[in-house]
């Protein structure tokens, strides 16, 4: 916690950052009590393999779950992939306080000549609690 508080005051990290948490331990809830904003990464894979099972009973049992992680963990904030939205939306959100946010990877390709079309219809862009969507771009720059 020292070396975040060290790197904030030296770059204002905390109003600029999201810091994502995959674990089911403490330190997720104590970067938060310090003051830094958090997300929880969802498990996709658990979720995916619930979703293909086409058994409700499973898919909301392990919302519960994160529910219930979430609420030990001092988080409301979740981060997934754009493929979870439904799930996230439909399962998920009734669990969470109303002031829960999203950060969403994936969607439209920022390269797309269609970006601003594709954009517009995706539900996560129209989607107050989404605080960021994340968009694909295959920069030159890459390596």
């Amino acid at each position: 916690m020292a070396r975040l508080d060290r790197l904030d005051g030296k770059y204002f990290l905390k109003v600029r950052t999201v810091i994502e948490a995959s674990g089911r331990g403490d330190a997720a809830r104590r970067i938060h009590a310090a003051g830094w904003r958090t997300a929880a990464r969802l498990p996709a894979v658990r979720i995916r393999a619930a979703l293909d099972s086409d058994d409700p009973g499973r898919v909301g049992v392990l919302a519960q779950r994160i529910a219930q992680r979430l609420e030990r963990q001092g988080i409301a904030d979740v981060a997934f992939d754009a493929r979870l939205y439904p799930f996230v939306k439909t399962q998920l959100a009734p669990r969470l306080p109303d002031t829960a946010t999203y950060h969403v990877r994936g969607g439209p390709s920022l390269a797309s000549g269609a970006f601003l079309e594709a954009l517009e219809a995706n539900p996560a862009f129209q989607d107050n609690q989404v605080r960021a969507l994340f968009v694909p771009f295959e920069s030159p720059f890459a390596w």
